[in-house]
């Protein structure tokens, strides 16, 4: 068995709705990180398949960052 976690980035969410300038606070965000889209739903879908799937057999006690980079800059 193996134990990891993911530490997701700034991915869109409602609580962001609550921003006075969603657009401002969108290229903010893009600019923080090295991949210049927001992340999806899917994305962190796919790092949940991968690290359950006997391909990340020997990844374990890991927090995986899945931010776009956010943490390069």
């Amino acid at each position: 068995m193996t134990v990891n976690a993911i530490a997701p980035g700034a991915f869109p969410t409602d609580a962001e709705k609550i921003h006075p300038n969603p657009d401002e606070y969108n290229r903010w965000v893009l600019e923080q990180q090295s991949v210049k889209r927001r992340g999806t739903p899917e994305d962190i879908g796919n790092l949940v398949t991968f690290l359950a799937s006997d391909q990340a057999s020997f990844i374990t006690g890991q927090t995986i960052g899945i931010d776009g980079g956010w943490m390069m800059h």
